[in-house]
């Protein structure tokens, strides 16, 4: 057998590695014999222990078995601390998660989506009107009702949504740095500011992108004509 002082290695090339309730030296079975060297009746199938030799005869002494515990036992332990590093990693990416919600939380995501329904309702409720102009003003309320609805339930939805960009696009060094202004005062102000220069952001935009596609479209248009092309 190969004795390499932590496997044993016969020279069939079987392994031998025991079970935990390895044997001490001095005990029955450490010198050749195995625990259970002798069967029931005093003797194995072949009149030798179960475990008594190995494939070639020779048994493993007590240090032998010792050591192949420890290895064993060190096995073990090295798979439970893998098991808690994973977990832990789960942990950390989870923290991650929480922090960037923290982020959308503190920094009025939510409030600066509310203020893009009054726009989104009004040009809703234009196009409405002018398919069916003979509705009468009271039913336009409850129409107007349902519609800020469906917008409100939206809002967790678009939230789940963005979680996942956040934590792709940015690193938790960050998250944290942008948590740590948003909670400084000047980060309080232009949270609480947010909102209006979203509105008039917005009404600037609608009112620009109105003017720059018709001013788009005049100069196609004449373009075309200038090469010919009437419309």
């Amino acid at each position: 057998m190969y004795d390499s002082g932590v496997i044993q290695l016969s020279k069939s090339g079987t392994v031998h590695v025991p079970d935990f309730e390895t044997i001490a030296p001095g005990t029955p079975g450490s010198d050749g014999q195995g625990s259970d060297g002798q069967g029931s009746d005093g003797q194995g199938s072949d009149g030798q222990g179960s475990d008594g030799q190995d494939s070639d005869g020779q048994g493993l002494n007590g240090k032998d078995h010792v050591m192949l515990g420890t290895v064993r036992a060190v096995f073990v332990v090295a798979v439970a601390f893998t098991g808690l590093a994973a977990g832990a990693h789960a942990a950390q990416a989870q923290d991650k998660t929480d922090k960037i919600r923290d982020l959308l939380e503190i920094s009025q995501m939510e409030s600066l989506l509310q203020e893009v329904l009054p726009l989104a309702i009004k040009q809703s409720t234009g196009t409405l009107k002018r398919l069916r102009p003979d509705v009468p003003e009271e039913i336009w309320a409850l129409v107007i009702k349902e519609g800020e609805a469906a917008f409100m339930e939206s809002l967790d939805a678009f939230i789940e949504q963005t979680v996942p960009v956040y934590d792709r696009i940015f690193t938790e060094e960050e998250i944290d740095g942008m948590l740590a202004f948003y909670r400084t005062p000047v980060g309080r102000s232009v949270v609480k500011k947010l909102p209006q220069v979203t509105t008039e952001s917005m009404m600037i935009g609608q009112r620009w992108g109105m003017a720059v596609g018709q001013e788009i479209n005049r100069r196609m248009i004449s373009k075309l004509q200038d090469e010919g092309y009437k419309i």
